[in-house]
């Protein structure tokens, strides 16, 4: 199940030991959610039936970008330059769409100019209803952008709800 810019993968291929830790995310603590910004219509409320324990649920989309979005500054506060780097991405997903979904967590960038794009990704398809699914994959974070963010989203035309859990 591979797809998008960058692809993903639903199992544990990568080596991520080499990655400095920025979030570690599962929904256990209130304040977790408060790191992430609804992007468009969405709502994002914590729910008991995660992968482990509580997750985070996204609800209230109206349109296929709206979703969750997240930056490099941990809950302490602290901005990680990661411009320049390769950012690793993990995460739970599930949804109960009915049928099977294609899933991106997105990067967004500001770049020189001011305008903003959406170059990499991490994309897995066929993501199916009912059934949490295991996504990682790595992104590029070129040199020349800025405000680079993170953005969960499912990318098709569908508007579904969809929790993730264990954000790393």
């Amino acid at each position: 199940n591979q797809g998008g810019n960058q692809g993903g993968n639903t199992g544990a291929t990568i080596d991520a030991s080499k990655y400095t830790i920025i979030h570690s995310l599962k929904a256990e603590k209130d304040v977790e959610s408060q790191i992430f910004v609804p992007r468009g219509s969405a709502t994002l409320e914590i729910n008991k039936k995660g992968y482990s324990g509580s997750c985070f649920e996204v609800k209230g989309r109206t349109q296929n970008w709206n979703g969750l979005g997240i930056d490099f500054t941990n809950l302490d506060n602290k901005s990680f330059d990661v411009i320049g780097k390769e950012v690793y991405i993990s995460f739970w997903v599930y949804h109960e769409a009915g049928s099977p979904m294609d899933f991106s967590a997105t990067l967004q960038v500001n770049k020189p100019d001011g305008t903003s794009t959406w170059p990499e990704r991490v994309s897995v398809e066929g993501i199916p209803s009912g059934k949490w699914t295991y996504v990682e994959g790595t992104v590029p974070v070129y040199a020349n952008v800025k405000v680079p963010q993170i953005n969960f989203e499912l990318p098709g035309s569908d508007t579904a709800d969809f929790m993730i859990d264990e954000v790393k």
